[in-house]
């Protein structure tokens, strides 16, 4: 008899749509399609506070789900209102595949507690566990016991159709505002808990407080939104940082990656943050823009690529920024070189596919 072949794909995010883990989504649904499945990604709406998001989801995600065909299903990131239908759909055959970015089933206090109990138990029962990073890999197969045969370990793509070098950046600048020589620092991301801005300003202030020729521009929007604008205040930076909100196209951000003189990331010395992969770090190293960041975690292995610093160091974070900005010296180009050669969405999709073909 021969092997059913498994051709149509369900993706459900288990985050909002405002989110970089449903951008990420649709890369993946991009590049599983080039390997010819059929491609389901299940809308959803925007993020909300207070863990309204997860309430609300979780019957819409069950409701939807149970009533799609498909032969395999992937969630992304091992949450009740994403895993538990999908896991269900295997009642009619289907394959279920989850996809772990970071520290989602270790996290700390009382919610780390309440995922633990409602993840970890049932993550065995997934046909194939994808992985971001060597940590991850460990965590779950040693700590969490998953059969290495299970688990797949890949790298957190980019989109290199997308995030690229464009021309015409002096019309690209003045498009979106920018007509003075000013020069810009970018940071792109969703604004929440996890996107440490608050490091970032601090080592900006030290630079406006002896240079005010650099303005920082922050590309993403989030639950921290307003927050992040009071901060901005008190710290009276509103004259040199601008925040443009949520943005949905994808190749608007990239223009303005395009007009930066530098980007910028931050990872704190957390345990939460030695499992994450920086999808934003990638994207900046596409673009072939100078990217600052500290040497923590994922960010550690760009340490050839960017400007790096000691974790926690804000004088040196400062200097590094300063650096990147005037006096880069080529460290970017081998970047983008590396990102385009080992880190395009086509290319981890086709590792996905050989894995999904043995399931």
């Amino acid at each position: 008899m021969k092997k059913k072949i498994r051709n149509k794909i369900l993706l459900a995010c288990s985050i909002g749509k405002n989110t970089g883990a449903y951008v990420r989504g649709k890369y993946l649904a991009k590049s599983l399609s080039k390997q010819g499945y059929k491609i389901d990604y299940l809308n959803t709406f925007k993020s909300m506070p207070w863990g309204l998001y997860y309430l609300l989801s979780i019957p819409h995600n069950f409701i939807r789900i149970m009533f799609k065909k498909f032969d395999i299903g992937i969630a992304l990131k091992p949450y009740p209102n994403t895993m538990y239908p999908i896991l269900l759909k295997k009642l009619t055959g289907a394959k279920a595949i989850i996809d772990i970015d970071d520290l989602d089933t270790c996290d700390t206090g009382i919610m780390g507690k309440i995922m633990k109990i409602v993840q970890r138990p049932f993550l065995k029962y997934f046909d194939l566990i994808l992985v971001h990073n060597e940590n991850l890999f460990h965590l779950v197969t040693e700590k969490l016991g998953l059969p290495k045969n299970k688990v797949l370990q890949i790298e957190q793509g980019v989109d290199l159709e997308i995030f690229k070098s464009l021309e015409n950046k002096k019309e690209i600048r003045k498009n979106l505002g920018y007509e003075n020589k000013e020069k810009l620092l970018v940071y792109t991301g969703h604004l929440n808990v996890a996107s440490h801005l608050k490091d970032i300003l601090e080592a900006f202030k030290l630079i406006i407080n002896q240079d005010k020729n650099i303005k920082l521009i922050i590309v993403g929007g989030g639950p921290d939104v307003k927050y992040y604008k009071n901060l901005v205040k008190e710290m009276g930076l509103e004259n040199f940082v601008d925040m443009t909100g949520y943005i949905d196209s994808q190749e608007k951000i990239t223009q303005y990656l395009n007009i930066a003189d530098a980007c910028v990331v931050y990872y704190p010395a957390e345990d939460f943050n030695k499992y994450r992969c920086s999808m934003k770090l990638r994207e900046y190293l596409a673009v072939g823009i100078p990217a600052v960041c500290n040497n923590f975690g994922d960010l550690s292995n760009f340490k050839e690529y960017t400007y790096s610093f000691n974790t926690g160091d804000m004088q040196a974070f400062k200097k590094m920024i300063s650096k990147a900005i005037y006096g880069p010296d080529g460290r970017e180009k081998k970047g983008k070189e590396f990102v385009k050669s080992n880190m395009s969405w086509d290319s981890i999709t086709k590792k996905i596919d050989e894995r999904i073909k043995k399931c």
